[in-house]
């Protein structure tokens, strides 16, 4: 007699097969048969985890650093010798890494969901290892530049400062989030059969929930406040001109960045051979002019070693045109692209000249290199010169008080300290005569507050970021300085600004929701698992 056995039936179910042919390369049913997940498996899908919070974080921080991408990229520039736009490739290259793991993670996630072995292919195994060991690798080499000579944007712009202003939007997302994942962890703990395991792991996902709940208490944001409290906003500081949409340093960059109503413009001044003070940024002239064609031989000479009448020779607008630093040209007219093709190197007195005419203010260090200069020693008389002879009233002059070798200027200029490192005394500044300061991105919004409290202004650079621009105008900074005047100038309330009564109403009912959610979750998982173990009592043998 011959007895039949029913093989096993696969119901067709196209998610299932999507999920399992995407995630682990199995397209066929018969392949999806299992249940519960090997070892492996689950060690992978912890790899996996780690891994997505790595690029997360990874993500979010080059989103912040943005705004120092141009310094970022002449940093590299100035070692290589070679101009590639870094900062887009990696922010590029960090997005599909993000997308990719992110998407990994989704059908991870769905494989829990439905039951699935969460079996991941060797190529997602080997493609998520890759993405890390690079990540890690591009992290090493950036400290290791950062403590010998970077530009400090990897220092300077903390975390704790992006926070700020992203603290309160990053506590809701991750309370939608978390209750996102409340489904699965329901699920997974009805599952456990050990009483004490499971007290242990609810009480652990009830802190962690009451705990996020709780987290703006201690959100200190200066962008959550009433609009009447708001600051006024902060001035604008050309830095070096229009420089994200014109060639830096020259008289069309100035007066471009004066359509957009800035207060003033900033620059660097050096001396000539012959004793003319000129704007140039950098210490040789490789970078912004076409020294290297005209003077091949002279091409990493210090710029101070030119005469004037050398430098007139170079084209300083050439470069922006080619090099493209902020992606911007596309957007110029043909008009404007050949009018920066031709643009020279300006003298001191031309941008006096040009801030006079326009009523603007001038902000300015003065560097002398070497001290075998013909000029070293009276470098600050012939820059007096340069100022004077352009008519411009003193106090419009704004001279940062770092001028190389200390000789004093007139007082009739506005002295503006410049903070390099520990912030300066209110004390110290009211003795030496100061109302201004210029630090980088590193006041806090006390010390912002304890200047302004004793008549002393501060101006923060470089700002180009809106959500950047957006924090110190919350805390109440006078000025900025920024590449992004065409920008800011459209700006007419602070980003992410937000009341504190809308905030703690969008606090209290996200909470609420959630823990409404989260409650409802366990409950009908809870049901399931009574209804699954009712279906296996009862089922037919």
């Amino acid at each position: 007699m011959v007895t039949h056995t029913t093989i096993q039936k696969y119901k067709q179910n196209y998610f299932a097969l999507c999920l399992t042919g995407l995630f682990g390369c199995k397209w066929h049913r018969y392949k999806q048969s299992r249940r519960y997940s090997k070892k492996a498996d689950i060690a992978w899908f912890a790899v996996l985890l780690l891994s997505f919070l790595f690029i997360t974080f990874w993500f979010y921080y080059w989103l912040i650093t943005e705004n120092d991408s141009n310094s970022f990229d002449w940093f590299l520039y100035s070692k290589t010798k070679v101009w590639i736009p870094w900062y887009l490739i990696i922010i590029i290259l960090t997005s599909l890494s993000f997308g990719y793991l992110a998407f990994l993670m989704l059908l991870a996630m769905c494989h829990i969901v439905i039951g699935h072995q969460i079996y991941m292919h060797h190529c997602h195994r080997a493609l998520v290892v890759t993405i890390v060991v690079v990540g890690v690798i591009v992290a090493i080499a950036l400290g290791v530049m950062g403590k010998a000579d970077f530009t400090r944007m990897m220092e300077v712009l903390t975390l704790d400062l992006s926070f700020q202003i992203t603290g309160p939007w990053l506590h809701i997302g991750a309370v939608v989030l978390m209750t996102g994942m409340s489904w699965i962890v329901a699920e997974q703990w009805m599952y456990w059969n050990k009483t004490g395991l499971k007290i242990f792991w609810l009480l652990v996902y009830i802190v962690v929930m009451v705990g996020l709940y709780i987290v703006p208490v201690f959100i200190q944001s200066p962008c959550i406040g009433d609009s009447s409290t708001l600051p006024d906003k902060p001035m604008v500081m050309a830095h070096r001109g229009a420089a994200a949409i014109s060639p830096e340093n020259t008289l069309r960059a100035f007066r471009r960045s004066a359509d957009f109503g800035v207060l003033g413009f900033e620059s660097d001044v050096r001396v000539s051979r012959d004793g003319v003070p000129f704007l140039m940024h950098d210490k040789t002239l490789r970078r912004t002019t076409n020294v290297a064609e005209v003077f091949p031989d002279r091409k990493d000479e210090l710029a101070e070693n030119f005469t004037i009448s050398e430098l007139e020779q170079l084209n300083a607008g050439a470069w922006f045109m080619k090099q493209n630093p902020f992606h911007t040209v596309s957007s110029l007219s043909e008009s404007t692209k050949e009018l920066y093709t031709n643009q020279t190197i300006p003298t001191l007195l031309q941008l006096c000249t040009l801030a006079r005419l326009l009523n603007k203010t001038v902000m300015f260090d003065l560097r002398v290199e070497s001290e075998d200069h013909p000029y070293y020693n009276t470098s600050v008389n012939v820059t007096v010169d340069a100022i004077m002879k352009s008519k411009i009233q003193p106090s419009m002059v704004w001279w940062l008080s770092n001028t190389t070798n200390n000789t004093q200027y007139p007082a009739d200029f506005t002295t503006v300290y410049p903070i390099k490192g520990k912030s300066p005394s209110v004390e110290h500044l009211q003795k030496e005569g100061i109302h201004r300061v210029n630090s980088q991105y590193v006041l806090t919004q006390e010390e912002i507050s304890t200047y302004a409290s004793h008549n002393i202004s501060s101006n923060v650079y470089v700002v180009d970021s809106p959500w950047l621009f957006s924090l110190f105008w919350c805390m109440g900074t006078a000025s900025v300085t920024t590449n992004m005047c065409h920008v800011f100038a459209q700006m007419d309330r602070p980003s992410w600004y937000i009341s504190p009564q809308s905030y703690l109403i969008i606090w209290v009912l996200t909470d609420v929701i959630s823990a409404i959610l989260v409650i409802t979750f366990f409950i009908i998982q809870r049901f399931r698992s009574r209804v699954r173990i009712f279906e296996l009592q009862h089922a037919p043998t």
